[in-house]
C-alpha cells in the first residue's frame, strides 16, 4: 500500500494541506532531541513513516497516528499532553484548529483505524470458512453469516402493521388493493 493511500492523499494534495495547516515549527535544540522526539513519534511506525512520505506534517501524522489509536494504549493518554508534551504546542486548541480547516485530517484518522480490520480481512474470512464449514450446531450462526454474505440466504422479515379500526366495507377498491400491496412487501 502506497504512503499515498494510508495518508488518503496524493502528493500535490499533500503539499497543499501542508500549506493549510500552519504550524509553529518546534524549536529541537539538539539533534539527539530531534531524533529521540522522532522517535517517541512514532518514527518507526509505518503508519507515520507513509503520512509524512506522503507529504503530512510531523506535528499533524503524529497526531493523526495517535489519534487512530484506542484511547486505552494511547501515550501520551490525553490531547493536551499530547500536544504540549510532545508536539511543542502552547494548548490542544491548535490541533482543533487544524481540525476544523482541514477535514482530510479526521478522515486520515479513521482510514488508520479501519487499517488494521482491512489488514486481518484474509484471516478474519479464513476463520469464517472454518467455522462455517464445521457441522457442529454451535456453527449455525457463522453458516448464516457467510451464507448472507453470499448472497444465498435472505433472512425472512415478519412485518406487522397496525392501522388500527378500519372499516373495510367503506373502502373502495383502489384503497384495498393499496392496502394489500402494502402488506404484501
Amino acid at each position: 500500500m502506497s504512503a499515498a493511500m494510508v495518508a488518503g492523499l496524493t502528493p500535490g494534495a499533500a503539499e497543499q494541506l501542508a500549506l493549510m495547516v500552519e504550524v509553529e515549527p518546534v524549536a529541537l535544540e539538539t539533534e539527539s532531541e530531534r531524533r529521540r522526539l522522532h522517535y517517541e513519534a512514532g518514527g518507526d511506525n509505518p503508519a507515520y513513516v507513509a503520512l509524512r512520505a506522503a507529504g503530512w506534517r510531523w506535528e499533524v501524522a503524529v497526531y493523526i497516528v495517535w489519534s487512530s489509536m484506542p484511547k486505552t494504549l494511547r501515550e501520551p493518554r490525553t490531547q493536551g499532553e499530547l500536544a504540549r508534551d510532545v508536539l511543542g504546542l502552547a494548548s490542544d486548541r491548535v490541533i482543533g484548529t487544524w481540525r476544523r480547516r482541514n477535514p482530510a485530517i479526521d478522515e486520515a484518522v479513521a482510514r488508520l483505524q479501519a487499517q488494521a480490520l482491512l489488514d486481518a480481512r484474509g484471516a478474519i474470512m479464513e476463520a469464517l470458512v472454518e467455522s462455517a464449514t464445521n457441522p457442529d450446531h454451535k456453527n449455525h450462526p457463522d453458516r448464516r453469516l457467510a451464507l448472507e454474505m453470499l448472497g444465498d440466504y435472505t433472512p425472512r422479515q415478519d412485518v406487522t402493521a397496525k392501522i388500527g379500526p378500519v372499516a373495510v366495507d367503506e373502502m373502495d377498491e383502489a384503497e384495498l388493493l393499496a392496502i394489500a400491496a402494502a402488506a404484501g412487501e
